[in-house]
């Protein structure tokens, strides 16, 4: 950027004067920024997009002892919010980002799940089981199990 100095009713005024260069690289970070801001990826209670992003997580299942009962539901990592169920047939991995506008869920002490924002209500499985606002079950992600089934390791996105 450069300075230019002008006057402004017998005073000296010190403007910034921005290049077309200049604007034009502040107004597109800007608004990455404001786009990153609204899809989130934070910790507890922020918003974050469906898709939670690329990549794997390992989780220890020794960590997450409810885990071991049929219905338990265990949140194993904060950004993004991942969370593992165990079902009647096993363990499931999902996004904890509702899918009608990307609020972070809240696990509740009866192992269901509530947006706080519109009050949607899912299943321990992440299944939607009704509420305020009608939307599609949270997003589902590949876990695997290691050979001695101590280990999940969920993929992301």
């Amino acid at each position: 950027m450069k300075t230019d100095t002008t006057s402004c009713a017998g005073c000296s005024v010190r403007e910034q004067a921005v290049s077309r260069r200049d604007f034009v690289s502040m107004a597109t970070l800007s608004a990455v920024t404001v786009a990153l801001t609204a899809c989130g990826g934070g910790g507890e209670g922020s918003t974050g997009p469906v898709s939670p992003g690329v990549g794997t997580i390992a989780i220890v299942l020794s960590n997450h002892p409810g885990l071991a009962t049929v219905g338990n539901v265990a949140k194993v990592r904060n950004s993004p919010a991942v969370a593992i169920a165990r079902t009647s047939d096993g363990l499931v991995a999902f996004s904890l980002s509702c899918t009608h506008q990307g609020s972070v869920v809240e696990i509740r002490n009866d192992n269901t799940l509530r947006c706080p924002n519109h009050g949607a209500v899912f299943t321990s499985a992440g299944v939607w089981n009704g509420g305020q606002q009608r939307t599609t079950s949270l997003v589902r992600l590949p876990l695997a199990l290691d050979a001695g089934g101590t280990t999940a390791t969920i993929t992301l996105g």
